[in-house]
């Protein structure tokens, strides 16, 4: 059986910032996705961020390293978030030192191509069906300007399905390729029970 290495990406307006955080870090006691079970919420790990994200911090962020003094458009993508993980078989079941080095080496790749500074969150649930892992990256170009067209285009996401299973294959992980069509689909970041629906079409 092969296992998928998935790689989904969700951009992230300012109106969605809010929200999302709260979920990924697990904020809320009331949930949506009927998938969490809050007994095993304390299994899950921060991998970058020492301290609960709120919007003003990737707003401060993006403050910082902006080379324009122009006010961010309303409709700015301020995060490009990644859901990354594989299918449910490949992965022990829980927090294994196994699982969190498939994480790890995910997040080494993202930081390699966009800069570790840009990398804001690495947030792995364990309290879910599938272990995965939520990843806010700030789209800011090396010259300062916060592009998400520019920093995730076509082209380059094109490029990350294709070196992103290889990357892992290095690092001792035997996963492949997913579909374009399972690769293409949109995950909101509040049903990520979702993916194993997109596995299941490969």
């Amino acid at each position: 059986m092969s296992h998928y290495a998935v790689a989904t990406m969700k951009k992230m307006k300012a109106e969605n910032l809010s929200g999302m955080l709260r979920h990924d870090f697990r904020e809320t006691k009331n949930h949506k996705n009927k998938d969490i079970d809050p007994n095993k919420s304390d299994q899950n790990i921060e991998l970058v961020a020492d301290h609960k994200l709120h919007k003003q911090d990737i707003v401060d962020y993006i403050n910082k390293r902006r080379r324009s003094s122009r006010k961010l458009r309303r409709d700015a993508v301020m995060v490009d978030e990644w859901i990354i993980s594989s299918d449910r078989e490949f992965f022990d079941t829980g927090h294994s030192e196994r699982n969190e080095g498939y994480f790890k080496s995910a997040l080494a790749y993202f930081q390699q191509k966009f800069g570790s500074e840009n990398v804001m969150y690495a947030s792995v649930h364990y309290d879910e069906t599938t272990p995965h892992m939520h990843m806010g990256i700030v789209p800011m170009t090396k010259d300062g300007k916060l592009s998400s067209k520019q920093v995730f285009d076509r082209n380059t996401l094109r490029t990350i399905q294709t070196e992103f299973p290889r990357y892992m294959q290095e690092q001792g992980y035997e996963v492949v390729r997913g579909s374009e069509n399972s690769q293409r689909k949109k995950l909101s970041v509040n049903e990520y029970k979702h993916v194993q629906d997109t596995i299941k079409q490969n």
